[in-house]
């Protein structure tokens, strides 16, 4: 294994806090490196901060199943942000990154306690899933609460903030997230909640509290709610060979939309070259029906040939209700590495030309042309 370094933890262990300071734990674990070699190495620990002590020197702690273990322990003010690095000096040289932040205590964080879709537009169609969390608090303030929200599978699907001003004792912190969002990353619920971190402070920089599970919301089969509002996925770039030649003939797009009512929608987009030029633009009108929709973009393989190797980005997507040109949506930008040598040659006129007369000689249409121009030429020949 090549020789190397983690920042394996950076905790504050419970206990251990008095007149503002907290103790904290710095791990690193030395990879690749034997036991025979860990005197080799010396590992140091510098903060940076409001408050923040000077360096650390890290001790072996002795092997670990894929290194050598280095551990520190340290006095860091509770609630402040710091920063650590480390510096691993040896026969090979690494400097780690990290930040710290011990709970000040100043609140603690509870347990869902409620969920539920909310329509925040008022048009009749819910748009967001609102998490309802307790806390409780020793002053009162201005509190943050940041959570993720996790699929069945560990999946983060969201991250979601709460704040509010708090009264001494028991409240709750209310975390909105939207339906789009949960949609456009594929998972109904139920979710958990996690990765919690209660802050405070002027500036929300002071941390109360971390709870790594709050709990779960509860069941969510999103392709039965009704779609608030239009919007589009991720393009997925594929290569099509149409005739089955072994050569590229169509570079498409395929994405999911999501479609509130049904009707003609415009759809655009663009494509860049490895050069960052606009090379190709493509739209469309489609009649759609509403709900969860496979849209299809494609541009022919001239562009390829034209434009050559490298890699090609999909921007502009965008979606428009031609009904209520207000109603839009776009895509988020795609690339795709490609190589010109799989996909069919573009002919020049004179190559076209030749093709067409041996055709013509033949007393048959040539069905076996290795090129194309523009898309006319295959629905010519499919004909």
């Amino acid at each position: 294994m090549q020789p190397g370094a983690h920042l394996w933890k950076c905790r504050g262990p419970s206990g251990g806090r008095t007149a503002g300071i907290g103790q904290a734990q710095v791990d690193v674990l030395l990879q690749g490196v034997s036991a025979d070699d860990a005197h080799l190495y010396a590992v140091t620990a510098r903060f940076d901060g409001s408050g923040a002590p000077g360096p650390v020197q890290l001790t072996s702690q002795g092997p670990s199943p894929d290194g050598q273990h280095f551990s520190g322990t340290v006095s860091l003010p509770l609630g402040t942000l710091i920063q650590v690095d480390v510096d691993v000096d040896g026969p090979h040289r690494r400097t780690l990154r990290e930040s710290i932040s011990l709970p000040d205590g100043a609140g603690t964080i509870g347990t869902v306690s409620a969920d539920a879709l909310v329509d925040g537009d008022g048009d009749g169609t819910a748009d967001r899933l609102d998490v309802t969390m307790g806390v409780d608090v020793a002053e009162a303030g201005e509190f943050h609460l940041s959570v993720d929200l996790a699929a069945s599978d560990g999946t983060i699907v969201a991250s979601a903030p709460a704040s509010a001003t708090l009264a001494p004792g028991a409240g709750a912190l209310v975390a909105s997230v939207d339906l789009a969002e949960l949609r456009k990353a594929g998972y109904d619920g139920p979710y958990e909640v996690r990765n919690a971190v209660l802050t405070h402070g002027s500036e929300m920089d002071a941390v109360a509290d971390r709870r790594t599970s709050l709990g779960s919301t509860g069941p969510a089969d999103l392709d039965s709610l009704p779609i608030a509002r239009l919007g589009l996925g991720d393009p997925v770039p594929q290569g099509v060979d149409e005739d089955g030649d072994g050569a590229f003939d169509l570079l498409e797009f395929t994405l999911t939309g999501w479609i509130p009512t049904a009707g003609d929608y415009y759809i655009e987009a663009s494509l860049v070259g490895p050069a960052g030029e606009r090379v190709e633009t493509t739209s469309q009108i489609a009649n759609l029906a509403a709900g969860r929709q496979a849209l299809t973009l494609a541009f022919p393989s001239w562009v390829v040939q034209d434009h050559g190797t490298g890699q090609y980005t999909l921007t502009d997507l965008g979606i428009t209700n031609i009904a209520d040109v207000s109603n839009t949506a776009l895509a988020p930008v795609a690339t795709v590495e490609i190589s010109a040598d799989e996909w069919t040659r573009r002919c020049d006129i004179d190559t076209l030309t030749r093709h067409i007369g041996t055709g013509i000689d033949g007393g048959a249409l040539v069905d076996d042309f290795e090129c194309v121009v523009g898309t006319s030429l295959r629905d010519a020949n499919d004909e």
